[in-house]
């Protein structure tokens, strides 16, 4: 039988210009051929499925007459005929047949062009990014050149009027406007803006109307000498403490401490705890004054408290020569019996010789009970307790700094809270330190008071006997930190002052 390739290519009524420029493939009838090899092999039946021992030419179309016709539907079997069909209908559906091959073969072989074009294009994608990154690297640093202060000669100083180059501070005379700009302008900021430029203008014509300050050579030389007395170096030797097991220190009290009121509310430090009938009053005086004032004015202004020290602490024996000391109380709208108890308590728990002064520092407060009635109380004092106000509110540090100004008398300055109450022998411990060393500053152990009941308990914290250091956290927080055992083996007695 010839082939049916031949056979088109040879014959007018066969020829079709789909078929021309198709590429013959040398396998095409042959058993096993591949797709990406034999383009026409979805089209044509491999000679070993037709059962023929002889194999085709191996054109791109392929095989005889029973072949094409069972690929086209013109018949299943093995005759001629292709089930009746005729010269021209079969022609036709080889036509179609031949476009299908020709559209398939052209697809594959794009597929099979386009796998090295993928490989450039990752190729071009990162040429393209290294580009962007050098780009905008060489892009950034022109910007900071521009910004950058151009110095041609070296002294950028050079140009400026009213400017020594090798001289610089102090400034010109008559030079008042600053001419060293910024390279990147303030930010504007929404709301209140204040013209900085102009109050320094202001400020500065100012200082050039007022007479130049001379100073004084013996106001320097007083100032110099009392330099010398603050930091001068301390010639009197005072004796350290001594713990004397068994016998009663000899600042300690022979005889208990009699009760403000004898089985009144708050003895002892005991709570006072008021029915529900005061919860109104509780709430509203807390809120103005942040403690429960009306437990607090129930409860004397003398009253006694536990004793809350190691039995050691009792044990102690201190020089009889101790330095005399000025207490400083600052308030503001403090409420009344808590401001009231904390002067009762040191002026009850201090021994005589060594309270010098009492100074009440009124930080700007507008209360009624702190104008007269506090001026006419502390009159029973005959001038151990004085009373200075501020015209204006300073805040906490400030007015104590003005209470170190009032103070006069005192050779120690004792700072106290508002709402405190000392506690037995609480006096030697503390200045013994700052009478055998004048630069030293002392702390003592602060327990705590509740703010509803008033009662008193050991401060929380610290290592097994509650001795701990102060010190703040990260967030300005105040912290007790537990001695170490480096301080613990450097102290003898246990009770002993740690650093």
């Amino acid at each position: 039988m010839p082939n049916l390739t031949n056979a088109t290519h040879d014959s007018k009524d066969w020829q079709d210009p789909a078929l021309d420029g198709i590429p013959v493939h040398p396998l095409a009838g042959q058993s096993g051929l591949s797709q990406s090899a034999d383009l026409t092999a979805c089209h044509v039946m491999p000679a070993a499925e037709r059962g023929e021992g002889r194999a085709g030419r191996g054109s791109q179309l392929g095989s005889d007459r029973r072949t094409r016709l069972c690929q086209l539907g013109g018949g299943g079997g093995g005759g001629e005929g292709g089930g009746g069909a005729t010269k021209e209908e079969e022609a036709e559906k080889f036509r179609g047949s031949a476009a299908e091959a020709a559209a398939g073969g052209r697809t594959q072989t794009r597929r099979a062009r386009h796998s090295s074009p993928f490989a450039m294009r990752v190729k071009i994608g990162f040429l393209l990014r290294s580009l962007l990154v050098v780009g905008t690297f060489l892009g950034l640093l022109v910007l900071w050149s521009s910004l950058a202060p151009k110095d041609s000669d070296g002294k950028p100083y050079a140009k400026m009027e009213g400017r020594d180059t090798n001289d610089l501070l102090p400034n010109a005379k008559d030079n008042l406007l600053d001419k060293l700009k910024p390279v990147i302008p303030w930010p504007q900021v929404e709301g209140v803006e204040v013209d900085l430029e102009s109050i320094r203008l202001k400020n500065d014509e100012k200082n050039r109307a007022a007479p130049p300050l001379k100073a004084d050579p013996v106001d320097q030389r007083d100032i110099m000498q009392k330099q010398y007395v603050t930091f001068k170096v301390q010639k009197h030797k005072y004796p350290d403490p001594v713990l004397k097991a068994g016998e009663l220190g000899n600042f300690e009290s022979k005889e208990p401490e009699p009760e403000g009121v004898p089985g009144g509310p708050g003895e002892g430090a005991k709570a006072y705890v008021l029915g529900p009938e005061y919860k109104d009053a509780i709430q509203a005086s807390i809120k103005e004054f942040g403690f429960n004032m009306v437990v607090s004015d129930m409860i004397s202004l003398d009253r006694t408290i536990s004793d809350l020290r190691h039995d050691e602490c009792k044990y102690w024996h201190y020089d009889d020569n101790l330095l005399t000391s000025s207490v400083v109380i600052v308030f503001h709208n403090e409420g009344w019996s808590t401001l009231m108890r904390t002067v009762h308590s040191v002026i009850k728990r201090t021994p005589r010789r060594y309270l010098a002064e009492i100074v009440l520092i009124d930080d700007f407060s507008n209360k009624a009970h702190l104008k007269e009635r506090l001026e006419d109380y502390i009159k029973q004092w005959n001038g151990l307790v004085k009373l200075f106000r501020n015209e204006r509110r300073e805040g906490l540090i400030q007015a104590r700094s003005i209470g170190a100004k009032k103070a006069t008398v005192g050779q120690v300055l004792i700072y106290l809270d508002a709402h405190c109450e000392v506690g037995p022998n609480w006096y030697a411990p503390l200045i013994a330190p700052i009478t055998k060393d004048r630069t030293v500053c002392t702390v003592p152990l602060i327990d705590y008071i509740d703010g509803n009941d008033y009662t008193i308990e050991p401060q929380q914290g610290g290592d097994e006997d509650g001795f701990a250091r102060g010190a703040w956290d990260w967030s300005m927080l105040w912290k007790r930190v537990p001695l170490s055992s480096k301080e613990k083996a450097k102290r003898k007695h246990k009770t002993e002052a740690y650093r």
